[in-house]
């Protein structure tokens, strides 16, 4: 269901960062929400198409928002944990700089509510939504983030300037991310 998506791509630090993304027809006209969709570590921005069985692009026909899939380096997001977690961590990667210039080439491209963006993400990118929550405040209005949490050398970092709705699941028998921190 990638088909149905358009893909971007720019240099950001140097690296071709690329980005699919799904608009509802029915909205051309219309401002609409946007929604980042993070894949994990190891995930792609397609893979993450695939995992939600294209549940999202879906859900953007149906309730007209912007689905927007972005890819990580080297398959990892700079989520703001130490240690060699995904390359982007390494490389000290500006993910959140990327994130502001895909708003800016979307703000360009297509007439989007800018009160209204919001990321959700799994692992790494429920981690990389967690920071983009404090990061980006208030440009990030709600982020869900899924089997992950604020990382601990991140969380005396996160100083959002305004409130930000979060939404966290996780499993209480997850041996990566454990329940209890």
């Amino acid at each position: 269901k990638h088909e149905t998506c358009k893909e971007f791509q720019f240099l950001h630090q140097g690296t071709e960062r690329t980005y699919l993304v799904h608009h509802p027809d029915q909205n051309k006209l219309q401002a609409c929400p946007v929604l980042f969709i993070l894949h994990g570590g190891g995930g792609t921005a397609k893979g993450m198409i695939r995992l939600t069985n294209g549940r999202f692009n879906e859900l953007s026909d149906k309730e007209g928002f912007i689905a927007v899939y972005p890819q990580g380096v080297d398959k990892g997001w700079n989520d703001g944990r130490k240690g060699d977690f995904s390359t982007a961590i390494t490389d000290e990667i500006d993910d959140t700089g990327f994130f502001m210039k895909m708003i800016e080439a979307l703000v360009k491209n297509y007439h989007i509510d800018t009160s209204k963006i919001f990321t959700c993400g799994i692992s790494n990118g429920g981690f990389m939504s967690a920071r983009l929550a404090c990061d980006l405040s208030p440009t990030i209005k709600g982020a869900a983030i899924i089997t992950a949490t604020r990382g601990e050398d991140y969380f005396p970092l996160c100083t959002p300037s305004h409130k930000v709705k979060i939404l966290i699941m996780n499993g209480t028998a997850d041996p990566l991310v454990p329940y209890e921190g």
